[in-house]
Order: structure tokens, then sequence, then C-alpha cells
């Protein structure tokens, strides 16, 4: 009765347009608009950052600027599941794929994450909560990976925009819309929820060259200039409003 009332409905992901197909709606007034952040500051954040600057960074935070780095930006609750991330990490190690962590963020976890990384050898910057973007784009962007062991949200828009893929699971009623973003392989991977090893091989895909490939980065930009940004959620949007069908009714593979 609620959902019967609008002419019109306005979903941040594809996922939940479905579901309301299932259920009988015209597609045609489920408009898909997607999610954004300010990326005109993120843009201009990512233009500033050199490979000189990540390989600063680098340095800087664990000494060499060769091994590959896994990021993580979250709050540090359990939810999130960091302390398989570690875990994650040190049995890469054990397999013979070294990788550094920085985990940008805080809260009540800190302490027994700062204290799980020491106990499984694996080296971790806690940068702490972090709302500089020009920082917070420095650190992406000297990382291969950005990984979410719980579910992502506006972290993977976070980290695309800056050229970076993405980690998370698979359990698509366990995540946030701006995981269809993700295309495996392309710009990101998924894992089997709560799987170490799992999580190992998603994350070690990443780690065979020094920085994310041209490739890899064309293919983040890519999907965050075609949808998740705030021109195509404006466009989006005002169809919903003027009663124009939606137009996003497409494979975005």
């Amino acid at each position: 009765l609620f959902y019967a009332i609008p002419h019109q409905h306005m979903f941040y992901g594809r996922g939940s347009k479905q579901i309301a197909m299932q259920h009988g709606w015209s597609p045609e007034h489920l408009h898909v608009i997607y999610n954004s952040q300010d990326m005109a500051e993120q843009i201009a954040a990512r233009e500033k950052v050199s490979v000189t600057r990540t390989d600063q960074i680098r340095r800087e935070l664990f000494g060499d600027t060769e091994t590959p780095v896994v990021i993580c930006t979250t709050r540090l609750i359990a939810l999130r599941r960091l302390d398989l991330l570690i875990d994650a990490i040190a049995e890469l190690k054990r397999r013979g794929t070294k990788a550094n962590l920085i985990i940008v963020g805080d809260g009540e976890e800190r302490a027994s994450l700062e204290a799980q990384a020491i106990a499984c050898g694996v080296g971790t910057h806690f940068e702490g909560a972090c709302y500089n973007e020009q920082r917070i784009a420095e650190l992406v962007m000297a990382s291969n990976v950005t990984v979410a062991p719980g579910m992502v949200g506006l972290t993977a828009m976070h980290s695309m925009v800056y050229g970076v893929p993405v980690v998370t699971h698979n359990d698509a009623d366990d995540q946030m819309p701006e995981w269809e973003a993700i295309i495996p392989g392309k710009n990101g991977s998924l894992f089997s929820k709560n799987n170490l090893a799992s999580l190992a091989d998603a994350i070690q895909l990443w780690l065979s060259t020094q920085y994310p490939t041209a490739t890899t980065k064309d293919a983040c930009h890519a999907i965050m200039d075609r949808f998740w940004n705030p021109t195509y959620q404006r466009r989006a949007i005002e169809r919903a409003v003027c009663g124009e069908p939606a137009d996003d009714l497409f494979d975005v593979r």
C-alpha cells in the first residue's frame, strides 16, 4: 500500500529495482539513480597525486616502495570484519605474497586490531579518522586495492574515483547498493562471505604489480564517469520527477 502511493520510484541500485519488478511493478516507473560523492573535489585531489608522491607515502609508512599495499577505510567496528582482513594478509604472507596494510578510520575495535596485526606479523599503518580529501587520495592511490571485508558502500566510489579496485563479499542480501559498481576481474573482485581463503584469493589478484595497471585504473574511472556521479544522478532524478520513463534498462557490463 505504501509503495502504491508514488507515481515514480527511485533506487540506489539495480538490485532493488529488480526486486520491485519481481513484485509486479512497471520498470518504466522504477528509476535507478545510483549514488555519488563530490567527484569534482576528488578528481582535483587525484590530479595532484604523482607516483613520486605515492612512493614517498609508502616509504614513510612502511620503509619501502615495492611491497604491494592493501587499504581499508571504514569505522573500526566488529561488523566490518577487519579481523578477517588482517588474517587474510597473514595468509598471503604464508603463501609467499607479502603485502602491507593501511587502515583509515577509528572505533572501538582499534586496540584489538592493532594487537592482532602485531601478533600476525602484518605490517599495518593505522591512520585513524581522516576527513582531509587530499590525504585520503594519497593513501588510496598509494595502494593496490581497497578491501571491505564486511559490506561496502560509498567506500567503493571513493576508491574507484582514485583508480583503485575494490574487493568485498558476494552476499547481495548483506551488501550496500554501491557494491554493484564492482565488475569482477576489471575493477575489483568478490569473495565468499566470511571465507578466509576466498578473501585471500580475491586480494591476491591485485598484488602482482607495484600499483594498479592503466587498464584497471581506466575500468575504475569508467564506471564512475558513466553512472556513479552527480551529473548522472541529477539526470535520473529529473526524469523521475518529470514523469519520464526510466532509461537505465541496459547491461552496465
